[in-house]
């Protein structure tokens, strides 16, 4: 129950500082994402498969280079609001097979993602 009200939260506050994503792509994000909520921000060594799917569906769906910008600038909002460890997020594409990734990362210029 603690998890979900943190996922409520980090929605609601990614609401509130959405100034520079669009604001329709972030709440899927946060909700497709909610599988991986244990390997990403708590002591899960691994995805689950449920993760991997979720995140290759997400994946999947950027098929262009503005959805993919968005897609990029959205987790690096959500690095911040829900605490995800970067170190984590870099392994989710080998760990569940995704090819041609959005980055997960902070320092990454979302304007140059291909």
């Amino acid at each position: 129950m603690k998890m979900m009200s943190l996922w409520g939260l980090g929605l609601a506050l990614l609401v509130v500082t959405a100034n520079q994503v669009h604001a329709s792509v972030c709440p899927e994000v946060i909700s497709a994402l909610s599988p991986c909520h244990d390997f990403l921000v708590g002591s899960d060594q691994s995805p689950t498969s449920s993760c991997c799917v979720s995140a290759q569906n997400l994946n999947s769906g950027a098929t262009d280079q503005p959805k993919r910008t968005h897609l990029c600038e959205c987790f690096q909002q959500l690095i911040y609001i829900l605490g995800i460890k970067v170190d984590k997020a870099k392994q989710l594409p080998t760990l569940c097979s995704i090819h041609n990734a959005v980055p997960v990362d902070p320092n990454v210029d979302c304007t140059k993602v291909l």
